[in-house]
């Protein structure tokens, strides 16, 4: 599986990943020249990377970053392979941990990756494919549910997408197995899951700690919704069971059920409550903050994230206004889930369209969604716009 791309938009420009791409690229170049310039071609090349590359050893530190500049200069594939995923994976990380940031994690995560080769294996060792796998690791953490579009080659080649979640996911399992069944390889699983690992926990670090600001659909943010919907289970099924429990179930103990149920609704009561009255006294950015703590907290809980219609759709269209185009996906979707017969249905999908074709960067579904709301849309102008979407993807050819 090779990834091609990622919908996730950018909010700056990528500078220090092309930087990385372009080392890489360079001294792979004026590596083959000198061999080239050589009269013994594989042994100039030799003498060079063994200079530089990873040894067995600590002595001589500065090795654990200058291999992950090195790569086999016998195929291309090594070289293409790593720079093929950090061109996809560094820039999203990038853009999230900064520029400086993500110099600083990159050349940590290559260090990392070295010292735990070191520690298993007793050969030598060179590639990017260490810092590469931390940058994988990263974005495993930061953007689960990003889609990944994927050059699938099994039998049949083609182009499929799936989440970030199952293709890092799938990519840390192979390296687990492999190394199972190839004895005699030559790959450095270690180096790669100890990258894995350092980009995982330090991406994990960062959100914990709030040194890097928490996003909808990252890992953490997940992580903590499951746990808040173990816990309201546990809740619900500890009220079963004490209801079941009890030989004489008296109005009394009815109504401390009841209670005990309630209990569990009231700040999700409250909290829409306040997003109700921050929207009725026209402040929108109070309530979409408020959203977004619902979202975050009780997302799970069905119907906790939908607020009668008006309501919701006002949040939603004061999201895509403010580009927050992640939670404006969330927020008009849960608008469709609760009022899919809506009058401003079409438009709804018509906006949920726009997000993806245009910010997401997901023609497939763009046109499926302008298909649906051409069906109930009545503007002409917004009737324009729905043809204008497909017509786009018609013409990328996807």
């Amino acid at each position: 599986m090779i990834p091609l791309g990622t919908d996730r938009p950018l909010s700056r420009p990528t500078v220090v990943n092309h930087i990385l791409v372009a080392v890489n690229v360079i001294v792979f170049g004026i590596i083959a020249l000198a061999g080239l310039e050589s009269d013994h071609a594989h042994e100039t090349v030799d003498l060079i990377q063994q200079r530089w590359m990873l040894m067995p050893s600590f002595q001589e530190p500065w090795r654990l970053v200058t291999y992950a500049f090195l790569h086999d200069m016998r195929s291309m594939w090594h070289l293409a392979g790593n720079l093929m995923f950090l061109w996809v994976f560094g820039p999203n990380v990038e853009d999230r941990f900064g520029r400086l940031g993500y110099l600083v994690f990159y050349l940590l995560s290559a260090a990392a990756a070295g010292a735990t080769h070191i520690v298993f294996s007793n050969g030598p060792a060179l590639g990017a494919s260490g810092a590469v796998a931390a940058v994988t690791g990263a974005y495993l953490v930061l953007f689960p549910r990003t889609q990944i579009r994927v050059l699938f080659i099994f039998f049949l080649i083609g182009i499929i997408h799936m989440s970030a979640l199952w293709f890092v996911s799938i990519q840390i399992l192979l390296n687990i197995l492999k190394p199972l069944f190839r004895s005699n390889d030559s790959v450095a699983y270690a180096a790669h899951l100890g990258g894995y690992t350092f980009g995982i926990t330090v991406a994990l670090l960062l959100l914990v700690f709030k040194i890097l600001p928490s996003e909808t659909f990252d890992m953490f943010h997940l992580l903590r919704q499951a746990r808040r919907r173990a816990e309201m289970r546990e809740a619900r099924r500890q009220v079963e069971r004490e209801r079941k429990e009890s030989v004489y179930v008296d109005t009394q103990t009815e109504k401390t059920v009841d209670a005990q149920i309630s209990e569990m609704q009231r700040p999700i009561a409250e909290l829409r409550a306040r997003i109700a009255t921050d929207l009725g006294n026209a402040q929108l950015a109070d309530a979409v903050r408020g959203y977004k703590e619902l979202i975050e907290k009780y997302g799970l809980v069905a119907g906790a994230g939908t607020m009668p219609r008006r309501q919701q759709l006002d949040i939603a269209n004061y999201l895509f206004q403010n580009q927050d185009f992640s939670l404006a996906v969330v927020a008009y979707e849960r608008f469709l889930e609760s009022y899919p017969r809506d009058a401003q249905a079409g438009h709804v999908r018509l906006m949920l369209a726009v997000i993806a074709g245009r910010y997401l960067h997901q023609p497939q579904r763009a046109r499926t969604l302008a298909e649906e709301a051409l069906a109930g849309l009545t503007n002409a102008d917004e009737i324009a716009i729905a043809r204008e979407l497909i017509a786009e993807t018609v013409a990328s050819g996807r």
